[in-house]
């Protein structure tokens, strides 16, 4: 890490604290006034965190009243890159990849997610919830925005193609470029290499590896500027952990009326039909296809990232072409019910493997449900 140059501009923290002592405010009122904690003004103003989230930013200069060249400065020290720079961590595992798509329907949580990791300094929090429901996306994405919150950067760890807990280790210590041999010197390493950094660890996919959760607490113990945050279907059960669940999109109830406010609005309708222009742009919720498409979001439990996410990408064109409609007419307005159960029964199958054995295999069955109720894939 090299030491900032005379004629780098100030930092965010130099900034914030020349504004603040100017008008007489402690931390403590500062931090009142602006909603956050007494932790994240001390962390800027003494460098452990290089800049806020924006919105943060934004806040303070208003708690501050600033306005004009203050504000400017204040919020442009907050824009700028770290003037610090960590050789230990390649750029390649500091910046990690938003997603492709922007999230639909999850800027509540997004904003949750910023104000416990960026604001108040969570040492701990995992995300959990069903397979497909959405927790690596906000996990990225919540990474994405924070990278220049953290002096030292974001690491991510993809812990899904782990077939064992003691590879748990390996894997952060790759991550870091850390290649010593053994268990007992990869941790001690690990701490080594961590002990003074300030920086977020996201490691994705943990549910299989709970048994590891004690790297985790070491980790956090013998690094005390090292934030985490998991994604999980369950929690780690570590002390200081946070869980943040992570629930279905919503899905209207009621009558499909593509007039309606709930069903043109919905996240997940409204996921469903931005992923099936991205296959055919010509692609509308019309008073044609609405009753089918909510009809499987329904079913599906508004799951964003398993079989709602996969249909809406395959099958654009036969929704178009009302081929569900039709099978839903020859099934349910023809009065056969049994056939109805059948199809309702399959696709209530396929809910229930996508929350236990995964979204592969929801997939395949998916697609044999879609073709029971005459759906082309």
């Amino acid at each position: 890490m090299r030491n900032p140059s005379p004629s780098d501009p100030p930092g965010f923290g130099d900034v914030l604290r020349r504004l603040r002592l100017a008008q007489g405010m402690t931390q403590e009122v500062l931090a009142e006034r602006a909603s956050v904690s007494v932790r994240a003004i001390s962390d800027l103003e003494r460098g452990a965190r290089v800049a806020p989230y924006r919105d943060t930013a934004r806040r303070l200069a208003d708690a501050l009243d600033l306005a004009g060249e203050e504000r400017a400065a204040l919020l442009g020290a907050a824009r700028r890159p770290a003037s610090t720079t960590s050789p230990a961590f390649p750029a390649a595992h500091r910046q990690p990849v938003a997603p492709l798509a922007p999230l639909i329907g999850r800027d509540a949580e997004i904003q949750d997610l910023m104000r416990l990791v960026g604001d108040d300094g969570l040492r701990l929090l995992t995300l959990t919830g069903p397979a497909g429901v959405g927790k690596t996306s906000l996990a990225m994405t919540a990474a994405a925005e924070l990278q220049t919150v953290f002096r030292d950067g974001v690491v991510i760890v993809d812990l899904a193609s782990l077939s064992e807990a003691p590879l748990l280790l390996p894997a952060i210590a790759a991550a870091l470029d850390l290649s010593e041999q053994g268990q007992a010197a990869l941790l001690e390493a690990l701490r080594r290499r961590l002990a003074l950094r300030q920086m977020l660890l996201v490691l994705d996919n943990f549910e299989h590896l709970l048994s590891a959760a004690s790297v985790v607490s070491d980790l956090l113990r013998t690094a005390p500027g090292l934030q985490v945050v998991v994604t999980s279907r369950a929690p780690l059960r570590l002390r200081g952990e946070r869980e943040f669940a992570v629930t279905p999109l919503f899905t209207p109830a009621g009558e499909a009326d593509v007039v309606r406010d709930d069903v043109r609005d919905s996240p997940a309708i409204a996921l469903f039909v931005a992923r099936a222009q991205a296959i055919d742009a010509g692609f509308q919720l019309t008073s044609e296809n609405v009753a089918d498409i909510v009809a499987i979001c329904r079913h599906l439990d508004g799951l964003p990232l398993g079989a709602v996410d996969d249909v809406g990408e395959r099958a654009p064109r036969s929704l178009a072409a009302r081929n569900v409609g039709a099978a839903r007419g020859q099934h349910v307005v023809d009065g056969d019910e049994a056939a109805a159960g059948e199809g309702h029964r399959l696709l209530d199958d396929v809910l229930e493997l996508a929350h236990v054995a995964g979204e592969v295999v929801a997939h395949q069955r998916f697609d044999h449900a879609l073709g029971d109720l005459g759906l082309e894939v």
